[in-house]
């Protein structure tokens, strides 16, 4: 091996990175989401077809497969730190009713890979699979603060980002800003900046070093979330508190 990837794994890679965000795509938008033929799109979904990664519908349209969610599962099994969280998350949702959510780290991405469904689930973006730029979202926003500070300079060199939503923080001043203030009060607040008329509440979970391995987060309707901040931060301190080694 010289060290190098092929491009079809590439091709491979970027094609299910467009899939990981969307419910399902065109063979088309595929193709021109990730810059090749129409043809090489062909071919990149029937090998992935074949080896249960993705699944095309009757109307062409491509998704992942649910094998993705069995992937996540052997993720978190295999990581001590997340011992018990899905019996915290559980807790959270029948107590507050919103859907709780693990992410983590994944690149300039935080990726879901768990979550408890609660009300109004249909609103949010967020599922397991699918991931956020760190720019936006609790999800994504409690996890560009719990970078070391090298690491968030150097995410936030490449601002401004687009915006999502007219609420997106767009700017490497606006964001640092929101950092300061996760830091300060203990959690991030994500208000209509992924999706108009839903909002997120995020607590970084911290390792056995401190640093931020995760955040666990409640999705909810905007005017709900203004309403029980306090409560759904207390409910979510908790469950990271009750996490083995927290």
């Amino acid at each position: 091996m010289n060290g190098t990837t092929s491009p079809l794994l590439r091709h491979a890679r970027d094609l299910i990175d467009a899939l990981k965000d969307t419910e399902a795509m065109s063979p088309a938008q595929l193709a021109d989401a990730i810059d090749v033929p129409r043809s090489t799109v062909y071919r990149l979904v029937e090998g992935l077809t074949a080896i249960d990664l993705v699944l095309t519908a009757a109307d062409g349209r491509v998704t992942l497969s649910q094998r993705w969610l069995a992937l996540g599962d052997a993720v978190q099994a295999a990581r001590t730190e997340w011992a018990g969280v899905r019996s915290a998350m559980r807790v959270v949702t029948e107590r507050t009713g919103c859907t709780t959510y693990l992410s983590i780290p994944a690149g300039d991405r935080a990726m879901c890979i768990d979550w408890v469904k609660g009300r109004a689930v249909e609103l949010l973006i967020l599922k397991p699979g699918r991931s956020l730029p760190l720019y936006v979202g609790a999800a994504g926003r409690g996890t560009l603060a719990g970078l070391a500070a090298e690491d968030r300079e150097a995410y936030l060199a490449a601002a401004p980002f687009p915006a999502l939503t007219p609420s997106t923080l767009t700017t490497a001043e606006q964001l640092r800003a929101d950092v300061q203030s996760t830091h300060r009060r203990g959690y991030v607040l994500s208000q209509e900046d992924v999706t108009p008329g839903a909002g997120a509440l995020g607590v970084p979970v911290p390792d056995d070093q401190g640093r931020c391995s995760g955040v666990l987060s409640v999705g909810t309707l905007i005017g709900d979330l203004a309403r029980r901040e306090e409560e759904l931060y207390k409910e979510l301190s908790s469950a990271v508190d009750a996490l083995p080694g927290s």
